[in-house]
């Protein structure tokens, strides 16, 4: 099996591992012949989570890495990025809840289930439901929850568009108004070549709607401060999620491409 890097043979007669160039935790999922693995070969670690069977080795990591590294808070639709920062608070304020509230959000996590890279359902630790949810929080500014909550569904299912013009500025629209408790988050990228289509690393947050009745908003003021103007012709992505502001319930962000009009 071959993932990340790295070449995993499992030789029938002996049972050895072969482990050729590792650099990063691969995910394992093992057959019929073999069935678990755990300790250490070679310097690289098998284990076993909630997330599957993996295979990691240990690095070095510079002070740079460490304030450069950013998470991704769970799965393909959810596209936020948070900074390594967030997570530290997060799990400072973990350590001041009582065993009692602990044990709450370990209980909570039965409602949260996800898929492993397999597409195995797993569980949530309390503890990663406590920093998925508060981490979403304070996206949009709301202060850390100790209380686990309920799942609800996310808010209207809005369709969005949106308008850039290098006379008239950027202007996102919305069908329908905003759910109540609900906050818009609106990301996008600077102006690109039409002819790049990867381009999910080069979106930034640059606005939070918190309106309910608004159905449109304009960022062009927003946009300047951190890209500067738009360029004629080239392609701006934004994206565009909803997030409750009670339970950090988040809806599959939507994204847009608009070519830059004069």
């Amino acid at each position: 099996m071959t993932r990340n890097s790295t070449e995993f043979h499992v030789l029938p007669k002996k049972l050895k591992f072969v482990l050729i160039k590792t650099n990063k935790m691969a995910l394992i999922k093992l057959g019929a012949i073999v069935t678990d693995i755990k300790g250490k070969v070679g310097g690289h670690t098998f284990s076993n989570s909630l997330g599957g069977n993996t295979l990691a080795t240990k690095q070095n990591r510079g002070l740079n890495q460490l304030q450069s590294s950013y998470i991704t808070n769970g799965g393909n639709n959810e596209r936020s990025i948070l900074p390594a920062v967030t997570m530290t608070q997060m799990a400072q304020k973990w350590r001041t809840l009582t065993d009692h509230q602990r044990s709450a959000w370990e209980a909570a996590s039965v409602n949260y289930p996800s898929l492993s890279k397999f597409g195995d359902k797993k569980q949530t630790k309390g503890y990663n439901l406590f920093v998925k949810i508060n981490s979403r929080l304070s996206q949009i500014n709301v202060s850390p929850i100790v209380v686990p909550p309920t799942p609800s569904i996310a808010g209207n299912q809005n369709s969005f568009t949106c308008d850039v013009s290098v006379a008239s500025g950027i202007t996102a629209a919305w069908t329908g108004s905003l759910t109540s408790n609900y906050n818009l988050i609106i990301e996008a990228t600077p102006s690109i070549s039409k002819g790049r289509g990867n381009v999910a690393s080069q979106f930034k947050r640059i606005a939070i709607v918190n309106d309910p009745s608004a159905t449109s908003y304009n960022f062009t003021s927003e946009y300047l401060d951190i890209y500067g103007n738009v360029i004629l012709g080239a392609r701006m992505w934004s994206r565009f999620t909803i997030i409750s502001t009670a339970d950090a319930t988040q809806s599959i962000p939507q994204v847009v491409a608009t070519v830059v009009i004069a």
